[in-house]
């Protein structure tokens, strides 16, 4: 149980920093958060 537990932790906060990246990129130029976003679910 304590590592579903510790897996759903680390994804929720590993999207929730891309989240905040992503918004940060976005407002600077939309291509490089597109690129930033397709990187990380290329990880996953």
């Amino acid at each position: 149980m304590l590592p579903s537990i510790l897996m759903t932790f680390v994804v929720s906060f590993v999207f929730s920093i891309d989240d905040f990246i992503i918004a940060r990129t976005v407002s600077n130029t939309s291509t490089l958060g597109t690129k930033l976003y397709e990187g990380a679910f290329q990880t996953w």
